[in-house]
């Protein structure tokens, strides 16, 4: 329990820590020690405050701090060094007058009083009374008795870590502390103390050290957070549209950069940027223009139509005198159109003055995905390039190489020239993707050529076990509020042809010869050539124009797929013989994979 009739003082770190809210940030202790005065004991301290607990764990902390110390044990650093001045020049005047009487004789070393002071951190501002010119005879003495008996500082109640910047304040103050006792100590004995000099390569590789130190605390302590108002105005004239700040700092690893957290771009925040790291934060200071070579974004968001906008944010970049941004590195890019979006992709965007000012690069982590956006006249043109790439970690399919070039404007992605792979066949045509009005949109038209129909069956996630290659034309539309009910909605027609397939499930064949009323359940249907026209939607899969062809059988009619596996089937079937053609009708129904066939009357 602490006694409530102690006394604190600050000590001279307290009193610096007083003028510098960075010293003692807590609210708790900074309060207590401004009430600490050095006559107000720790009663009348918890009398003021009216809080016990937070008081005594307060002055706790802080004699831990070395802020305050018991006022018996806090002398004045200015007096104590005053004192020891006085002490050393009165026995240098005893000394002499002892040299003086009795002739040759050595005196007594000065240093052991001087050593004491390269202890002492700090040291008061008031001025000294200058001594006259002339001093006063000191009173003979036989020989000093004793020293001089100076109370040092008690010391810290519990070991504690100092903050570096403290250490380096501390050092300096101790070097300037015992330069100044030396000069006062050769005034009072009339003489100036010998200072041993230092060889010029260390003084050389001490100012170096200094200037470092120097530099270093500079970077650390300077408010950068209060130039925030100034690098918001200066890149929205720069970009012409509206940058909000979170903050502004300074990052010291791997070397000293300008650190801005928390940046919105936009009128809505088009872009979002967790950290931009500027590393040349020499350059940026004094007046004049600023060039910035290279800039890193970290955690980007970054909405399309914002890429659209690049032509008319190029134009700021261009007229900018004050400010010359010539590259942007993009760390974890996510690309966003809709409410859907690429992540997890690095990049840049070059602006330096140039055939490729405004181009921008995106890749995968991989670099499976590729994206390349030019401005031009008529908006961003944009080129698509990809091997082995998947939309998502859980997409049943891959797509073994895409290339595409198009155009991007406000809300929409015009893919003129498209070419992609899978299923081991290939597409060309166009493709738009549009996210105006709050919604999703699709269409696109094309021709499909030597597209492996049993793995087109696995992508689709349809049952049927079919095999061949297929050929024809593609057509789809769709729209909804979200990407995943756009596809759900998405309807697509199709004009196929398959070459030298097998169907499993259904034997057309087996069924004609056993003639009406012999139902055949499962087999296998070999054809050359089979052709259809083709309704897709989320619901069913309906045929049209069913034309099968295997040599000797022949089949014509219409079918419909749905939704829960079930079909249902209608062909006319025609087989050759050397007769005469036999005609039936023929239906397929059942549950796929396994249908039954039977011919009808």
């Amino acid at each position: 329990m602490m006694d409530r009739g102690l006394v604190y003082s600050k000590t001279p770190a307290g009193e610096e820590a007083t003028r510098q809210r960075t010293r003692v940030v807590q609210r708790n202790l900074r309060m207590v020690l401004l009430q600490v005065d050095g006559q107000l004991n720790v009663g009348g301290l918890i009398a003021k405050i009216g809080n016990e607990a937070l008081v005594l764990g307060a002055l706790r902390e802080l004699e831990k701090g070395g802020y305050i110390a018991l006022s018996a044990e806090a002398p004045s650093i200015w007096e104590q060094s005053k004192q020891k001045v006085k002490s050393i020049g009165a026995k240098a005047t005893a000394l002499r007058s002892e040299f003086s009487s009795f002739g040759h004789s050595e005196p007594e070393p000065l240093d052991d009083d001087l050593s004491g002071l390269s202890s002492v951190s700090q040291f008061s501002t008031e001025d000294e009374p200058k001594q006259s010119k002339k001093a006063k005879p000191a009173a003979p003495v036989d020989k000093p008795s004793a020293k001089p008996a100076v109370q040092p500082p008690a010391p810290a109640a519990a070991p504690h870590r100092p903050n570096p910047l403290a250490l380096w304040k501390k050092r300096l103050e101790e070097v300037l502390t015992t330069w100044m006792a030396r000069l006062n100590a050769g005034k009072a004995s009339g003489e100036l103390v010998p200072i041993r000099k230092k060889s010029l390569p260390l003084r050389i590789v001490g100012g170096v050290a200094a200037l470092l130190v120097a530099l270093f605390l500079l970077l650390i302590l300077y408010p950068y957070n209060s130039h925030r108002s100034d690098i918001e105005s200066a890149l929205g004239k720069m970009t012409g549209v509206p940058v909000k700040i979170g903050s502004v700092g300074v990052q010291v690893l791997p070397w000293p950069s300008l650190a801005l957290s928390d940046v919105r771009v936009g009128e809505a925040s088009e872009v979002r940027i967790g950290t931009v790291i500027v590393p040349q934060l020499l350059p940026l200071y004094g007046s004049g223009p600023k060039r910035i070579a290279e800039v890193e974004a970290h955690d980007v968001f970054l909405k399309a139509d914002f890429l659209a906008a690049l032509p008319r944010l190029l134009e700021g970049v261009r007229g900018s005198p004050g400010l010359q941004l010539e590259r942007l590195h993009l760390k974890n890019a996510h690309l966003l159109a809709g409410d859907v979006g690429l992540s997890g992709m690095q990049g840049e965007i070059s602006l330096k003055p140039g055939a490729n000012q405004g181009e921008v690069f995106l890749a995968t982590a991989e670099r499976g995905l590729q994206l390349r956006l030019v401005p031009s006249a008529a908006g961003v043109e944009v080129s698509i390039q990809s091997q082995g790439w998947k939309p998502s970690e859980t997409s049943t399919y891959a797509f073994s190489l895409i290339m595409a070039k198009g155009l991007l404007q406000p809300g929409k992605l015009i893919l003129n020239e498209t070419e992609f792979r899978m299923a081991e066949g290939i597409y060309t045509g166009m493709w738009l993707f549009g996210w105006e009005k709050g919604g999703m949109s699709m269409a696109a038209h094309g021709t499909i050529d030597h597209v492996d129909v049993r793995e087109l069956m696995k992508v689709l996630s349809i049952p049927l076990q079919m095999s061949g290659r297929l050929s024809g034309s593609l057509r789809l539309n769709g729209a909804g509020p979200t990407w995943r009910t756009m596809w759900d909605a998405t309807e697509a027609t199709m004009t196929v042809r398959v070459e030298r397939g097998v169907i499993d499930g259904v034997d057309l064949g087996e069924a004609a010869r056993r003639g009406p009323g012999n139902p055949i359940r499962g087999g296998q249907t070999k054809f050359e050539r089979l052709g259809c026209e083709l309704a897709i939607n989320a619901q069913e899969v309906a045929g049209k124009n069913l034309e099968v062809d295997s040599g000797l059988v022949r089949a014509s009619g219409e079918f419909l797929a749905k939704r829960d596996k079930t079909v249902e089937a209608s062909l006319q079937f025609k087989l050759q013989s050397s007769v005469v053609p036999l005609r039936s009708h023929l239906r397929v129904s059942g549950e796929l994979p396994v249908l039954q066939t039977v011919v009808e009357k």
